[in-house]
Order: C-alpha cells, then structure tokens, then sequence
C-alpha cells in the first residue's frame, strides 16, 4: 500500500534480496497463532541440471537472532534529537534508518498483504519504568519494570513504514515497483531520497523526561543481545505480550529528551490575534518646562540668579512634547516642529555656537579676558557638527530660523533626546568600542605595511622593467617571457595558444633551447665560425616566415608494413586521370567504341574498311577486360583504405555454418556453434566476421590533415606582453588580493597609498538602547497586550537623530583617546539587525541594507528622516517613506524561533475576497511575496520584522510597484518550518471552518484535524487500532479513502503532521474598515 502526502509518500513495507522469497507468513505477533519451530527462516534454492529440475535445499537466512547491534551510520535522524528539553508532548518520538528496507531486513516471515511486522521497536519510557545496566555484554540491556510501559506487541506492524521524497504517481504501484528495484541496479536512482521510519505509539506527557530505546522485536533476537542461546525458540516469537510483567531488552541505540509545556505551533498560533494598537505605543510625555542647564545672557555667560530663582534654559514651545520612539503606530500624530523661534531655541543656539563662535572670533564674547579664552568651553552639544563640514575651515552654527537636518536635529527637544541616548551608549560602553576600534585599527596598519612592502617592490621592479625588458628585442622579450605565456591575453586566446597554433612553436622559447643556444655555447660558437655570428633573434624570424622548418613531418620508419603499402602491392602503378575516368566508364566506352565501328563498316562499304572495323573491334573488346581486370584490382585496393568497401568485403563472404578457430597447439578445430539456422554463420564465424569488421575500420582510420600554420604577431604581441609585466599594472592588481579597503581599487599606481584608520562597527546599535532600557527604545510597550500580532511603522528621525548621536560622541571619544580620525566618520550605520535575515550578495546589496547613508554626506538643506540609503528601483519603500513592521508578542517566537514569516499580496478570489496564490510560479515568487529585510527583538516576548511595505501599501490604500491601480493589500504570513516531516495528533480537536463567524458552516473533517481528545473522555497512552478516532463531522473524501489503522502507510497518513500556516491581512490589524 502506497499512501502520498504533498511531495511524500508512504509504503508499508520494503524488502530487497533474498529475504523477499520467504514463505512462512508473519503472524503480526497473534498469541493464538501456530509458531514453527526453526529458530530462522529459510527460503528454499534449486538447481536445474541440463534442462532437468533437481530437488529444492531449504537455506537458513541471518535473522534477529543473529544481531547484536546497529552501526551508528545506520541511523539518519531522531526525533526529537538528543537532549532536547522543550518537546512537544503531542507528537511522537520515532527514528530514521538509511536504508529502506533495513526495518524489515531480518523480519523472518515473509508479509500478509500491505502488514509486516519489524524486527525492532522503540519504546519510550519515563525514568521511574527501568532500570539500566551497561555492564551486561554483548550489550547493554534495560529492564522494563511494568508491561504498561510496552506497547502492544501484535501491533507493531503499524508504526514501521517507508518514506519516499520521489515523484510518483500514488495511483500507479508499479511505478514505486520499478523505483524500489532501481535502488538494487548498478546505476540508481537517488537513494536518499528513500529511507524507512520506526515511530513509536506512545502518548507523551508534558514536562517529562523520556529515554527513547531502539531493542529487538522478536524473542531470537532479545536472547541474542542478551547472550543466551536462541535453540529451539521459534523465529517470529515476540520479545514480549501482553502477559509479560516485566522483560530484559538489550539496547541497539538510546537517546534522551524532555518534553515541554502542552503546547504546539499549531496550538501557539491560534493563540496570535490581530489587533488594533493603542496610538500611545511608541511615544511619551516629555516635560519640556525647566529644560534646565544654566542662565546665559546675550554674550553667552551665566546670567547670575535672583534669590529664589531655579537655573535652567525657558521652557520649551509647547512645554509638554511626545518624544518618540523608533517605531509607532499609524495613528500616532507627531507635533510639527515650529519655526518660529522662541527663547527656549534662541539661548539654546547662543549655548550651541559657543565653542565655533570663540574659535573663529576672539571678540565673539565681549569682556572677555584671556583666562576665559584659554578655558576649555563645557556647553550643550551640537550634534552633527564635524559631519556637517565640507571643509576643515568651513563654520557651521546653528539657526534655528533656517531648514536643514541639523538645524532640524538641534533645535528639536525630541531629536536632541534620541541624539544624547546616542550619546549616553557610547560613554556607558566607551571601553569596549574603544578596544574593537582599536583591533580594527591593528588591521588597518597589518594593511599600510603590506602597502609600503608593494610600494618598495613595485619602484624597483619598475626600474628594472625600465632598464631590461622594455629595451628588449620582441623576439628575446617573447623568450625571457615564456613563463607567462599562458596567462596574457592575446586575441583572443592567450600567448601561448597562439604560439602553438603558429609556425613559432613553444620549444623555441624553451628554457633547454635557450640554454643550447646561448651565445657562449659550444653549438652557437660552432655555428658562428661557420656561417658568421649567430643570433636567436634571426632564427625566430626564419621561422616565422617560413625559410626554417623545425623539424620534418613524422613518418613510419622504414621496413614498417603499412595499409597505403599494402593497397600500393595490390595495384602497383600510378594511373594518370583519364586512364582511371576510363576505368570507372569502360562498359559504356565499349559501347560507343562498337556502335561507331559498325556504322563505320555499314556506310564504309569497302572490304578494307570492314576489316580496320573488326581489327579494332577486338582492340576495344581486349581493352575492356584489361581495364576491368585493372579496375578490380583498384577495388580490392580501395576495400583497403575505405572503411565502408572494407565492411561491404566482408559482409560479401559467403555464410559459413561450419566454421570455427583452431587454436595453437590444438590438432583439429572443434565443432562449430549452429547459428541461427542451418545455412547460417555458425557463432564463432559470426563473431569472426564483426571482429574483422571492426579491426578494419579501426586500420584504416586517418588522423586529419593538419591546417596550414600561419605567421605569429611577434610585434603585435610585444606592446601586450610589456603591458602584462608592467609593475605599475601588476603589483596593484595583486595587492587588492591582500588588502581589502571599501571604495579603493588599485588601478592606478597612484592608488598605492597608505590607507587611513577608520573603525566600522556592523552590529545593529538598537540592542545598546535596548540594553539600557527598553521604553527608551519604544515606549509604551506594555500596552501591547499578549499574544497579539499587528503592524507598527519605523520613525526615521528617531533613528537618524539617534544615529547620530552615536557617531558624533564615538568621534570625540576617539579623538580624546587620541585616535586617529577627523571626527567625520560614520561609525555607526546599523540601527536593526538584518544579520540573519537579509542575505546580501554584493557590497552595492550590503549598502542598500544600512540604516542611513554616511552622514558627511548628508545635504545640508536635506530633512531629518531622509537619509535612508536608496534601495533601489525595484523597492516599494523609497528613503523617505517609513516602512511597515509587523509586531509579534507571544510564546510562539520563544518557542519556534525558527519560524517563516513573511509578506504575500492578496489576491481576488473572484468573489471579491481577499486570499493568496497557494502555488507560485518563479514570476509570481518574485513579485508576490516578501520576506523581511530587519529584525529586532525585545525579551521577553516581542518580535519585529520590517518589510519593503508601507502602511498604506499594506493595507491597500496605496498600490505597491508591481500591482498598479491594484489596492488589496498585503497579507503577514506565519508559517511552521517546512522539511523534516514529523507525526502526531493535535492537543485538542479544532474544526475546519468556512466562516468562523457561523459554526454551522463548519467543513468535513479531515485527518488534518486528528486530535488526542477524539479518542473518548481520556486521552489514550498508546495508539492502538482499537478504538479509532471519533471525527464530530465525518464523510470527506480524505477520511473515506485512508482508513484508521489498516495499514501502518495509512497510518502514518493519519499522523502526519502538515506545517501550519496562518496569513493575516494588514487591514485585520490596523484602524481601517475594510469592504473586502
């Protein structure tokens, strides 16, 4: 029985081999059934001798009896694996062998249909139901103190199974037939694709230790691992019944686990409901009425205090203000920053500018002495001041009359906070970017010294390039190159390919025939005084042009037999053309030569000129058999050298029925093999006659003509080859290998320069703000109630004012720890987390993943809030849009941390219902869903993910890029890791619902909603076949065609545990009726 779920598919049973020919049936462990005495099955073997059947021998096959353990690489996966503490009490342990058929290997009975008892089980008990001893050999063994703890043991049939990931046809058995046998063949298919399961039925409780225990099935095999003989007891005895109190069972394999709270995916999703937030999520009051710090008067000096007055800047415009967090909701209404300026933004810029106005004017503060000018100036900072400079000189002061981001950042009581939490992180946890600043550094310098090594070598190389190679002849560059011919570029294949496809061949440029003639050499020196001096230079060019040849064509050697030679006897002379034209012509000469003659003799009357006509009538008849005796001989010539008249030859000798090989030594040649008839080759000339046939072909094969070798490019070639070994080229490709700096490339010999000290840090800087305390972050977040999913959005200006707050404080504090820097480096540029989330492929993807551009680069007429990266044309979000986050509290994420979630477009039904596409096509996956690009987390329970979505594309309000004039939204999907396949039932019975408003509409039930509480008022502490599940609307197909327990394939349909998925519209989740 084959039983198929989505892309899997369950078999019974398996079996390979010899095992598959046994005869006596399994009894599926029945106590009343008549037991065999043979301790092993046998499968019976017979011979025929000449046609002539002999009697049958039965055999014993290796059985349990004969195990005493499992190689561990037997064993592919456990569930749950070792040592887990939170399992689900609601699934099954079970445990997984590589190969197919290896749970019924040594079953010693052959099936009962689609039933087949394992040699194996698993039991899984509690610690309190055994006792363990290791010392016993052969192997350890368990003692099994009560029977309740045992599983049934005329049942165990059920729970073994084949698993197959192929894709077959579950309507056609006899595909899965040829896929199972194919795994025997030479060449199979994919055998991992195909393995066995052996579950166990037992009911797990919660916050339970289990040990999981793979023993033997039958009682042959438990006496074996327990090493007492297995004489005389019957090969498909059970290890145990029901009438067994307790039992020793040896161990093949164990593993532990514990399970967790009664709690499973499933159960923990249905938990998760949409809500609408509440609009004070994200922001607080800030008291903005004693701003504090001191009194100043005009010139920026503390204005003394009247008896009883409080120090402190005038209150801020409005004097209560939201400070925001990094993300809010939708509704959230953020107060537009005034314009005017008030007293509250005008003493705040005099504090400011205090530090810029002394430094670039000495009169800047009237009165003042030169005491006051040589103190350091402790005053309120101006965040994004060095960032904002385009030059050292340039003076950058605040005005709060003016737009701008950091007229917008400093001005603002609700971006100067996130700026000093910016600033508070970095002097809480100074040390330790210090440090990591620090080892960035050392890699830097570890670069600098590689750089000024290649510096050093690349001026001398190029010296020497300077005053020997490029002064070389093109011929001695080619020579003194050789080493690189192979990797320059000619056009278009490389020096060396060239040279070989050319009259210059590579031994010319060899090192032996440059040692041979070097010109102190013997051979050069002879060579001189015989035909004046030699040079190197004039032979490649004889080459080249063709005057010297290198070496003569290889021929065979004299005496050597050859088939040109062979066909040469055969016909010895040379004809010219039209002797051979007349060869090949000579019946249809013969013809006309007739003819003429005889009208010749007919109008010629004359005797004479009958006589002439006889006379060279007989010539031309003797002509046409000397011809046709000279032309067979060309035949049998060319039957020599063409491979087709060779065959033809051949296959034209007449059959020989009688024919067979005398071998040496032999006085007579044996009887011939008959053939296929009595006129027929007999076997051994059939097989003489192809043999012959082929050693002809392979004679007669002619290795192609070789192509006319054509000049090499020597001067061409020279101009590539002393570009190739240029140092100023070479030393800085090479040096981009060693040292990686972001934005430099070493294409130029310029480019070789030291490289300066800039730290980077990539972690994601939400979790510094986090750490110190989580309202600071995003306030309110207590009025998130449990279990909810919903939907805020980000703030960029939190995140930017944040941001660079970070970066301004890190520059002081590495100046100040004397670092080297120019105070206008971005740090910092990471506020979510996109590590493990986003993937991105090249350094221009990496980019578009940061949180904000490098600040240096910020316009200065540009918004707080706008500075986001540009993601691109084909991102919905653009820089200054704010993005959609889905929000997730609840134990859910705790538990599956693991979990797929991600964004789906929604879909007309048809009906005008919003649902999504269940099966993709490669366009649709593309344009359809999305999947996170950042996450955050705040313990103990709250998950976020920002999506490429913004609340009103979410919704459906606006339309996103790929769905013009499209206004459905968006659905969130949550879905339960798909892969490894796991069994179980449901904790509690949930119907299928068409409309979870009106129960009435409830759909059949199908084996999705299997459940432990279907089985009668208590929960059973095993599955059995007796009693089956009571399903409260039965009647689907589904229930109809799979049925409880009649076949452990059918069952593991049953228990089979489908990944859930639950998608939520945006719209559920935001303040926005919907019509659809």
């Amino acid at each position: 029985m084959t039983t198929d779920v989505a892309k899997y598919q369950f078999q019974s049973w398996a079996r390979k081999g010899v095992s598959a020919h046994i005869k006596e049936p399994d009894t599926l462990g029945d106590p009343s059934a008549f037991l065999p005495p043979n301790e092993r099955a046998s499968v019976p073997i017979g011979v025929s001798i000449n046609a002539t059947p002999q009697p049958e021998k039965d055999f014993a096959l290796i059985g349990p009896g004969d195990i005493i353990g499992v190689h561990r690489d037997m064993i592919v996966r456990t569930e749950p694996r070792n040592w887990i503490t939170n399992v689900e009490p609601n699934y099954l342990a079970f445990i997984e062998f590589y190969d197919e058929d290896f749970a019924w290997r040594y079953t010693p009975a052959k099936p009962i249909g689609d039933r087949l008892r394992p040699w194996i089980s698993l039991l899984v008990l509690k610690e309190d139901e055994f006792e363990r001893d290791d010392r016993r050999l052969p192997l350890p063994v368990v003692n099994v103190k009560s029977k309740s703890a045992l599983p049934p043991s005329d049942e165990t049939w059920l729970f073994a199974h084949v698993h197959t990931e192929q894709d077959i046809d579950p309507g056609e058995l006899s595909d899965l037939e040829k896929y199972l046998r194919s795994l025997q063949a030479a060449v199979t298919t994919d055998p991992d694709k195909i393995y066995c399961r052996l579950l166990s039925p037992r009911h797990l409780d919660p916050n339970t230790a289990y040990h999981a225990f793979l023993v033997p099935a039958f009682e042959v095999g438990r006496l074996a691992g327990l090493g007492q003989s297995t004489a005389g007891v019957p090969a498909q005895k059970a290890a145990w019944d029901a009438a067994t109190t307790g039992v020793e069972l040896p161990l093949y394999y164990d593993w532990y686990f514990n399970t967790g709270e009664r709690q499973d995916f499933e159960s923990l999703v249905e938990q998760l409901k949409p809500r609408f937030l509440d609009e004070r999520i994200g922001v607080r009051s800030m008291d903005c009425s004693l701003p504090g710090f001191v009194e100043v008067d005009g010139r920026g000096r503390e204005r003394p205090l009247a008896p009883g007055e409080r120090p402190g800047l005038p209150p801020a415009a409005p004097t209560t203000q939201g400070l925001e967090g990094a993300l809010k909701t939708e509704r959230t209404q953020s107060l537009p920053l005034v314009f005017t300026p008030n007293d509250f933004q005008k003493e705040l810029a005099i504090l400011v500018n205090l530090p810029e106005e002394i430094q670039t004017d000495i009169n800047a503060v009237p009165g003042s002495d030169a005491d006051f000018l040589n103190d350091p100036v402790v005053t309120v900072p101006f965040y994004g001041q060095n960032h904002a400079r385009q030059h050292k000189t340039d003076k950058i002061l605040l005005n709060v009359s003016e737009s701008g981001w950091y007229h917008d950042l400093n001005r603002d009581p609700r971006s100067r906070v996130p700026a000093g939490f910016g600033t508070g992180v970095i002097q809480k946890d100074q040390d330790k970017f210090m440090q990591k600043a620090w080892q960035q550094v050392e890699r830097v310098y570890e670069g600098n010294r590689k750089i000024r090594n290649f510096q050093f070598i690349m001026q001398v190389s190029a010296l020497y390039n300077a005053q020997f190679f490029v002064k070389l002849a093109p011929e001695k560059l080619l020579a003194v190159t050789t080493m690189v011919h192979a990797k320059v570029m000619g056009s278009p294949t490389t020096i060396r390919q060239q040279l070989l496809e050319s009259r210059l061949k590579t031994p010319v440029f060899s090192a032996a025939f440059r040692r041979l003639s070097r010109p102190s050499g013997k051979l050069v020196q002879r060579l001189s005084g015989a035909g004046g001096p030699f040079d190197h230079s004039g032979l490649v060019t004889a080459i080249n042009d063709g005057r010297i040849t290198p070496a003569p064509p290889r021929g065979l050697p004299d005496g050597i037999p050859s088939v040109d030679g062979l066909a040469q006897q055969i016909q010895p002379r040379t004809f010219p053309a039209w002797l051979r034209w007349l060869m090949k012509n000579r019946l249809s000469v013969l013809i006309v030569a007739l003819v003429t003659l005889l009208l010749l003799g007919i109008f010629g009357g004359a005797a004479v000129v009958w006589a002439i006509a006889a006379v060279l009538a007989l010539a031309a008849v003797g002509g046409f058999f000397w011809l046709q005796r000279q032309n067979q001989d060309l035949d049998v010539a060319g039957e020599l050298v063409d491979p087709e008249k060779a065959e033809a030859s051949i296959r034209s000798v007449p059959q020989q029925p009688g024919f067979n090989i005398v071998r040496a030594g032999e006085t007579g040649a044996p009887a011939a093999t008959p053939g296929a008839s009595a006129a027929a080759d007999s076997v051994e000339a059939r097989n003489f006659r192809s043999a012959a046939i082929d050693l002809q072909q392979r004679i007669v094969i002619r290795t192609p003509d070789k192509p006319a070798l054509s000049a090499f490019d020597v001067i061409g070639v020279q101009g590539k080859l002393k570009r190739a070994i240029d140092p100023h080229v070479t030393f800085p490709f090479r040096l981009s290998a060693f040292v990686k700096i972001p934005g430099r490339s070493f294409d130029r010999p310029e480019d070789i320069v030291d490289a300066m000290a800039h730290p980077d840090f990539e972690e994601a800087t939400y979790i510094y703000l986090r750490d110190i305390n989580k309202e600071l972050l995003i306030p309110n977040l207590q009025l998130i109630p449990p279990d909810t999913i919903s939907i805020l959005e980000t703030n960029p200006k939190f995140i930017e004012a944040y941001m660079v707050g970070l970066n301004h404080e890190m520059g002081r504090e590495l100046l100040w720890r004397e670092f080297p820097t120019d105070l206008r480096g971005s740090y910092f540029r990471q506020f979510w987390e996109v590590k493990g989330v986003s993937n991105p492929d090249t350094p221009t993807d990496a980019e578009k993943l940061k949180d904000i551009v490098k600040i240096h680069k910020w316009p200065s007429t540009s918004e707080l809030g706008s500075h986001k990266p540009d993601p691109g044309p084909n991102a919905d979000v653009k820089p200054t849009q704010k993005q959609a986050v889905l929000v997730i509290r609840g134990e859910l994420l705790k538990r599956y941390p693991n979990t797929v979630i991600y964004a789906q477009k929604a879909v007309d039904d048809g009906h005008g219902n919003n649902i999504i596409h269940e099966d993709l096509n490669p366009s649709q996956f593309q344009e359809e869903l999305k999947f996170p690009l950042f996450r955050a987390e705040i313990d103990p329970d709250l998950r976020f993910f920002g999506f490429d979505l913004t609340v009103e594309q979410a919704k459906g309000i606006d339309a996103s890029r790929d769905f013009e004039n499209d206004h459905r939204g968006w659905f969130f999907v949550i879905q339960e890791v798909p892969g490894e396949p796991r069994f179980g039932m449901d904790i509690a019975y949930e119907p299928t619902r068409d409309n979870d408003s009106d129960p009435t509409n409830d759909l059949n039930d199908t084996w999705n909603n299997l459940a432990w509480n279907l089985f009668g008022p208590t929960e059973p502490a095993f599955i059995k076949r007796f009693p089956a599940p009571a399903f409260p609307k039965p009647g689907s197909e589904d229930l109809n065609k799979h049925i409880w327990a009649r076949n452990s394939a059918e069952m593991a349909y049953s228990l089979f545990q489908t990944p859930v998925m639950v998608a939520v519209h945006a719209s559920e989740m935001l303040d926005m009726p919907t019509a659809v």
